[in-house]
């Protein structure tokens, strides 16, 4: 008998599956149409979601084929439900917008800065800093108000981008 040996029973096994791998795949859908098969693959995603999550991350980050099949599954989804795409975009750049308020700005002020030729870059975490160093207060007039990004010395003069020369104030003394 060849399951009496571990290595041959897998051997057996192997084959087995191999030469029978259509009847094994219909029996196994099959089975797993059964409702309560159904109910307890629903309640083990709801229970494991967070580690399915990362299986699944880890395996789009290792295999060019699978990241290849997510993105052609995502494009052909965005092409049917472009309504539903559309408003999943917005909501998604307004949680964005809340949670990170300065970051667009900060990546506009970095473009701006490499269009003049001016040295550094700003960071995200830099400018909170500042503005928490500055207790979120106007450093012109003082008030506290929603700050902008200002450069003390300005680009177009030759000013940097390094975090020493930039402050933050308030909307009206930003413009005059």
């Amino acid at each position: 008998m060849p399951w009496k040996d571990p290595k041959h029973a897998q051997a057996y096994f192997i084959l087995y599956r191999l030469e029978h791998l259509e009847e094994i795949r219909r029996y196994d859908r099959e089975r797993d149409q059964l409702p309560h098969r159904r109910q307890a693959r629903e309640e083990y995603a709801r229970t494991h979601r967070a580690s399915i999550r990362r299986q699944r991350l880890k395996a789009y980050h290792s295999s060019p084929e699978i990241r290849a099949r997510a993105c052609a599954n995502a494009k052909r989804w965005r092409k049917h439900n472009p309504a539903r795409h559309l408003e999943l975009t917005r909501e998604w750049e307004r949680e964005k917008r809340r949670k990170r308020p300065y970051y667009a700005r900060i990546r506009v002020e970095n473009r701006r800065a490499r269009h003049y030729g001016a040295p550094g870059e700003l960071t995200e975490a830099q400018v909170v800093a500042k503005f928490r160093a500055q207790r979120w207060r106007c450093a012109l007039c003082g008030k506290r108000k929603k700050l902008e990004i200002h450069h003390i010395r300005p680009l177009k003069k030759g000013g940097s981008n390094w975090i020493r020369n930039v402050q933050g104030v308030c909307h009206r003394c930003n413009r005059t």
